[in-house]
């Protein structure tokens, strides 16, 4: 392993403090505020984790990356079906969909193509949970780095928020693995996923 991989896990408060800075703190806009965090993560993953960053497109990790963010968009599709009757979940479901009214929805596409989604799969599944797989046996690396991906976002103050988080971290954590360390399912997953739940089709 090379020495800057080994400081993967250390970089970790790091990204706590960044989602800390784009949930609960009013400078700039939060469109500007993730972005440049998440571009920051981009860096540090790239810069720890040079070398280990595979992308390999193929139509099958396409069509992988397509259908689980379609079943991922489903499954919550589904709960919000069962769920719009309890106000409090709804009031969670509509915070977040209230930042969409912080910039036009053809810059959350764009940013949501790139850096956001490219970045945070870039730093969870291709540094960290690169990094655990190393260390650890079996789905265990998915199972912490999901855990970790769903925590980070503790400062929304939005349980609803933090379980897709959950969630989708299994989700493109076992596309990692189950593609061999391959970045590029996760991409088109996580991208789609976004596009779908933002800006194409709100469930809200």
């Amino acid at each position: 392993m090379a020495l800057s991989e080994r400081y993967a896990l250390a970089s970790l408060p790091v990204a706590f403090f960044l989602w800390y800075v784009t949930f609960q703190v009013n400078a700039l806009s939060f469109w500007d505020r993730i972005s440049l965090s998440t571009a920051i993560l981009l860096f540090i993953a790239l810069s720890l984790g040079r070398g280990g960053m595979r992308l390999k497109p193929s139509g099958r990790a396409l069509s992988a990356g397509v259908l689980s963010a379609i079943l991922l968009y489903a499954f919550f599709w589904s709960g919000f079906q069962i769920l719009r009757g309890n106000p409090t979940f709804i009031q969670q479901v509509s915070s977040v969909y209230l930042l969409r009214t912080s910039g036009p929805s053809y810059l959350i596409f764009l940013l949501l193509l790139f850096p956001i989604g490219p970045a945070e799969e870039a730093y969870w599944r291709g540094l960290i949970q690169k990094n655990l797989q190393t260390k650890m046996r079996g789905g265990a690396a998915i199972i912490v780095t999901s855990v970790l991906y769903s925590l980070i976002h503790l400062p929304t103050l939005n349980p609803s928020l933090i379980f897709v988080a959950l969630v989708g971290g299994l989700v493109w954590g076992y596309l990692f693995r189950r593609y061999d360390n391959d970045l590029f399912p996760c991409f088109v997953s996580h991208i789609l996923f976004d596009q779908l739940v933002f800006v194409l089709l709100p469930l809200g």
